[in-house]
C-alpha cells in the first residue's frame, strides 16, 4: 500500500504543521527537538479510516530524557529508546483525529532528539478486515450444495473460502468414482489445505491425510480453505465465496 507520509525523511520543511518550539524540520535531513516544553509538530489530515491497521515505520535518536509521544487517530505510543521502530495501530472505533503527531514526552527529563524515515502504510489482510467480514457473512456470494455427485465450481477468479455443514458430509475421492471430473475437495494449495488429492500438511507440518469419501465430517463443522470445485458424496452444505 502507498505511503500516507509526503515528506518523511525530512528533505525540507515542507508538508509537516504546526510545527511548535523547539522543533527544527529539515533543517539537517531530520525532525529535532532541543526544546523544553511539551510542544509538538503534526501532519496534514490524513486518509485514514475505522477499523482499519495502519503501520508506522520510523528511525529515532535520543539526546537526553524519554519518551517520545506518537499520536494517530486518537490512539498514542510511547517510545523509550532511540532505533528503528514499527507501530501497529488498529481503528477500532471512530477515527477522533486524523493526524500523525509527535510530542516530546517526560518522566521527568524532557525528552529531545532526532526523528527520520517515518513512514505510514495501511496493512491489508485478507483483504482488509472489512472485506474478510463481508465474505464470511456471505455478501460476496454463496452457494446451498444439497446433490450429491455433482462438481460445484467457484465463480471465475474466485474461491470457495468457507464450507458450513448443514448435516454429516462426507466429499468425493479423486479417483473418478462417481463419474465426476475434478473430485471432492479441490484446492488451490494442496500441502496448505484439507482436499481430495494429496495429504494436506497445513503448510508445512506432517502427518495430515487426503480426505476420501470414508471420512465423514459432523453437521456444524464449519471448514476453512480455499477450493475452487466441491463435490458432495453424502450430506448438504453452505459454500462462501471470497477472494
Amino acid at each position: 500500500m502507498a505511503n500516507l507520509i509526503t515528506n518523511g525523511t525530512f528533505d525540507d520543511d515542507s508538508w509537516w504543521t504546526d510545527v511548535g518550539t523547539g522543533w527544527n524540520i529539515g533543517g539537517s535531513g531530520v525532525a529535532t527537538f532541543t526544546g523544553a516544553d511539551y510542544e509538538f509538530f503534526s501532519s496534514p489530515a490524513l486518509d485514514i479510516a475505522e477499523k482499519e491497521i495502519y503501520r508506522l515505520n520510523m528511525t529515532t535518536t535520543t539526546t537526553q530524557g524519554s519518551p517520545l509521544v506518537v499520536y494517530l487517530g486518537g490512539n498514542f505510543y510511547h517510545i523509550e529508546s532511540a532505533g528503528t521502530h514499527t507501530l501497529n495501530y488498529l481503528q477500532v472505533g471512530s477515527v477522533s483525529t486524523k493526524y500523525l503527531r509527535f510530542y516530546p514526552g517526560s518522566y521527568g527529563t524532557r525528552w529531545q532528539g532526532t526523528i527520520d524515515n517515518v513512514e505510514l502504510h495501511k496493512v491489508e489482510m485478507y483483504g482488509g478486515i472489512r472485506d474478510r467480514q463481508k465474505q464470511m457473512a456471505g455478501q460476496e456470494g454463496s452457494v446451498l450444495i444439497d446433490r450429491v455427485d455433482l462438481d460445484v465450481t467457484a465463480p471465475p477468479g474466485k474461491v470457495f473460502i468457507a464450507i458450513k455443514l448443514l448435516e454429516n458430509c462426507k466429499f468425493h475421492s479423486d479417483d473418478g468414482s462417481y463419474g465426476g471430473g475434478a473430485g471432492g475437495l479441490v484446492t488451490t494449495d494442496t500441502a496448505k489445505y484439507i482436499n481430495s488429492d494429496a495429504s494436506s500438511t497445513g503448510g508445512g507440518g506432517t502427518g495430515g491425510q487426503t480426505v476420501g469419501s470414508g471420512n465423514t465430517f459432523q453437521s456444524g463443522t464449519m471448514l476453512y480453505g480455499r477450493w475452487t470445485s466441491i463435490a458432495l458424496h453424502t450430506g448438504k452444505c453452505i459454500a462462501y465465496v471470497g477472494t
